[in-house]
């Protein structure tokens, strides 16, 4: 089963280990507050990410939009993907009568760089409407919706922190 798309873009000038380092010997509720705030921020870039999910997009990004979801962590985090079945039913190939549907999580990638362009895929099989749309290494919606995002994360996630640490009147 796939487990889903995993993206990471770092842009930082501090060690991010020794910064989750500190923030695991602060209080819980500090923590909690701040990764409330994080949950709220990553919603946000959740929801360009939709936004950025045009009508040129192949069909199986319409079929991976509900799953991307801002998540509750220590960082800004988003998620797409998932075992969640998606999209029309098909027959296995042993024809045993059952049908399936692809999880989303092996959707995602297709859907955001596109596919190789050819007309058939490596089994000889037409490719017909699976990612129309032909490579592009800079992606189509997850990435550029956290490129544009990319300088006010670290800026975002710093403050967050550092008022949570003033509000509590710990050093």
């Amino acid at each position: 089963m796939a487990r889903g798309f995993n993206q990471r873009l770092v842009t930082t000038n501090v060690d991010a280990k020794d910064v989750l380092r500190a923030m695991g010997k602060l209080p819980k509720e500090v923590q909690n507050e701040i990764r409330d705030t994080n949950r709220q921020n990553a919603q946000l870039l959740a929801a360009q990410a939709k936004r950025n999910i045009g009508v040129g997009d192949p069909p199986q990004a319409k079929l991976i939009e509900p799953t991307i979801r801002g998540v509750r962590d220590r960082n800004i985090k988003v998620e797409a993907g998932g075992p969640r079945a998606v999209g029309r039913p098909y027959a296995s190939r042993t024809k045993q009568g059952r049908k399936y549907r692809a999880p989303a999580g092996a959707l995602v990638y297709g859907a955001e760089y596109g596919s190789s362009g050819k007309s058939q895929d490596r089994k000889g099989r037409a490719m017909g409407e699976r990612f129309v749309r032909g490579r592009n290494k800079e992606g189509y919606f997850l990435t550029p919706a956290l490129a544009d995002f990319a300088p006010r994360l670290l800026r975002i996630w710093s403050d967050t922190i550092q008022r949570e640490i003033k509000k509590r009147g710990l050093k």
